[in-house]
């Protein structure tokens, strides 16, 4: 899959898991994400943001959602029409 068009797919499902979570674009700025930015995430258009893994994980954390569940389409999860499942919030202890 060619790069602008993976991204516009993300950027689709990032924006269906922030409404359900009743966010704003402006919103994400709380997570460290600059509105300007999140806006072409969503919207990538002919200027699609490169995602790092840092950002997808700011992201998955402030939606309350797995990295994997941002990346998994409609299409994909048709047989599985359940919720995204919450982030763990288990956190293992340092020794």
């Amino acid at each position: 899959m060619e790069f602008e068009k993976l991204a516009a797919r993300i950027g689709k499902r990032i924006k269906e898991l922030r409404k359900q979570r009743g966010l704003t674009q402006e919103d994400m700025e709380e997570f460290g994400i600059p509105y300007k930015y999140f806006q072409r995430i969503e919207s990538p258009g002919s200027h699609p943001a490169n995602l790092t893994l840092k950002t997808l994980l700011k992201i998955a954390e402030a939606l309350k959602v797995e990295v994997s569940d941002l990346v998994q389409f409609a299409e994909e999860a048709e047989g599985n029409k359940a919720a995204p499942k919450p982030r763990s919030q288990n956190k293992k202890s340092p020794r």
